[in-house]
């Protein structure tokens, strides 16, 4: 039995481990000027500008997400649904 709860235990924190790594992996937010730019690219029908977007916001929804890390919501389903929120 102990076997088992280390090896769980071990898993949640590479888990974790992992979710650091990505998060500081994520591309550093545009300035404020730079989004404008994406954002009118956006409107008249730039399909990267809105890639851009998405990918540079990407560390807004994990730092909300990680307001959340005292509820009982996954970490990883926090950031899956921003990250769907972003999309639309």
């Amino acid at each position: 039995m102990f076997g088992n709860t280390f090896f769980s235990f071990l898993k949640d924190l590479l888990c974790f481990a992992g979710y650091l790594n990505n998060y500081t992996a994520f591309p550093k937010a545009l300035s404020e000027e730079k989004q404008n730019e994406y954002i009118q690219k956006y409107k008249a029908g730039d399909m990267h500008a809105r890639d851009a977007l998405i990918e540079h916001n990407l560390r807004l929804v994990a730092h909300i997400a990680k307001k959340y890390a005292n509820t009982n919501i996954d970490q990883d389903d926090l950031i899956s649904i921003g990250t769907i929120g972003l999309i639309k």
